[in-house]
């Protein structure tokens, strides 16, 4: 009960640093759009809680969750969310300490709903492990990143997330690219933490 109590803590201290970023952005006034994206991420959170706190059994507090097992109960979420079929994903299954399984989570509900948002109609979604770093990749069919784009000029409440969650939780880094064919591309590459790979 303690360990879940932790993790539940940290998942709601990461929910009142969301809306404290919103709060200092817009001091008289919040979005409603800006208010519905944070809800899209206690709900991401609150999908995951199960997971988190018991094992398959139902006996004890996990230490080490599965990305596949997660992304399967996250995914067809998002899923619904956004209008069905609109997301393909391909998830191969690794291993993460809860911590880094949580970020792990909040960050692809970040890029799904960026790529929804500002893609086209299709989404492709891709995890997995190569020589002991993880590979993230969110892709859509839309415009593409506009040829002036450069993070330090077009960041805004969504890439500060995912750049936040990309280095410091997760210690790896962010790319962002045009696919050949049209569309664009967010990778993050990071190591797979000690805890998982022992």
């Amino acid at each position: 009960m303690k360990e879940s109590n932790h993790r539940t803590m940290n998942s709601l201290q990461s929910i009142a640093a969301l809306l404290d970023i919103q709060l200092m952005d817009n001091e008289q006034t919040i979005p409603a759009a800006e208010m519905a994206h944070v809800r899209g991420h206690i709900q991401t959170l609150a999908s995951l809680h199960e997971l988190l706190v018991f094992d398959v059994n139902g006996h004890k507090p996990q230490m080490v969750l599965s990305a596949k097992a997660a992304l399967e109960k996250l995914l067809p979420l998002l899923q619904k969310t956004v209008g069905n079929e609109r997301i393909a994903w391909e998830v191969a299954d690794v291993n993460l300490p809860a911590k880094e399984g949580m970020s792990l989570a909040v960050l692809i509900n970040e890029l799904v709903t960026n790529a929804v948002k500002h893609g086209g109609h299709k989404v492709e979604l891709s995890l997995g492990i190569s020589e002991g770093v993880v590979t993230l990749a969110v892709c859509d069919d839309g415009p593409g990143f506009a040829e002036a784009f450069h993070l330090t000029t077009a960041a805004h409440f969504g890439l500060e997330l995912v750049e936040s969650i990309g280095r410091i939780d997760l210690g790896g880094r962010t790319s962002y690219s045009n696919l050949p064919g049209g569309g664009a591309c967010v990778e993050v590459n990071f190591p797979l933490p000690v805890e998982a790979a022992a």
